[in-house]
């Protein structure tokens, strides 16, 4: 059989996952068609979203609590207010029908 190649690819302030070829190309399209600022963060969070489709944003703590959550956006900015959280690494994980990506960032007041 073929042998696929993979690499080790460090996305941003991401954890650190083998992709294959294929999806390094798709991933690296999707870190462009999705920007969130401003990280570090201390009061309002911009995700701006160039998807096709309505997606969902969610954010969980480090303990793996859900502290934010809204599952049928259609809009191109969301703006989510951040500055009554506890200060630390959140993760944001933004998914539509097809695409799921995940992004660390950092509260700081």
């Amino acid at each position: 059989g073929s042998v696929e190649n993979y690499y080790d690819v460090a996305l941003e302030n991401d954890i650190e996952t083998t992709f294959t070829t294929e999806e390094y190309v798709n991933i690296k399209e999707l870190e462009n068609q999705i920007k969130i600022h401003p990280n570090p963060v201390s009061s309002i969070l911009f995700i701006e979203a160039n998807f096709e489709d309505n997606y969902q944003i969610e954010i969980f703590n480090l303990s793996g609590q859900l502290v934010y959550s809204n599952i049928n956006i259609n809009s191109k900015l969301v703006e989510i207010d951040v500055s009554s959280y506890n200060q630390g690494i959140y993760l944001v994980k933004i998914q539509s029908e097809e695409k799921l990506i995940s992004k660390r960032i950092s509260i700081m007041h």
